[in-house]
Order: structure tokens, then sequence, then C-alpha cells
């Protein structure tokens, strides 16, 4: 199933070269990280923490979300949902959805 060499060798431009991981803390108020944030390829936030409102320090780049399936619903097009499913709600709510196409 894995390769046993990884090919990770040289430098593909399909490949995310930089990331931040962005949890929904206070710790990110008047901190100014908002540029930083979106200047990574991929912007991978934790649950649906707002960024209206908060731009200058969050940022406003959304690649991917980990949370809940329940709130997969609320996504834009541009952002892939992570799912870590762990409790048989989550396995039906997958199941209901591959159904549905």
């Amino acid at each position: 199933m894995f390769p046993h060499i990884a090919d990770v060798a040289e430098s593909n431009n399909k490949r995310c070269t930089t990331c931040a991981v962005v949890g929904n803390s206070g710790n990110l108020k008047r901190s100014h990280y908002g540029p930083l944030i979106d200047f990574h390829d991929i912007v991978i936030r934790i649950n649906y923490g707002r960024t209206k409102g908060y731009e200058a320090d969050v940022g406003t780049k959304t690649t991917h979300r980990v949370m809940y399936p329940e709130s997969a619903s609320y996504l834009d097009n541009t952002t892939s949902l992570v799912l870590f499913p762990y409790k048989i709600k989550d396995f039906l709510w997958l199941i209901d959805n591959f159904k549905q196409g």
C-alpha cells in the first residue's frame, strides 16, 4: 500500500510547500498575523472558527477545515473537509452523504 521509498526528494509544484494550522483560540486577537497566515500555500483551520471581522489577525484564506461532519454543509466550494470520523454518528453521516452523491 505504501512505497518503500517516499517520493519527497525533489520539490514539486503539486505539493504543499508551506502550511498554517489555525485554531480558534483568542491568542491571535490583536496579533496582526493575518497576512502571514494567508501567505501560506495551505491554510488548515480547526472547526468552524470565524474569520469575518478578524481578518487582520487570522487571515482570510482557508483551504481545509478539520471539523465534525455535521458542520460540513456550511463550507464554501473552495474549502475541503478533513474528516476524522470516530463515533458511529460520523460514519452514518458519511454513508448517507455518499448515497446522495
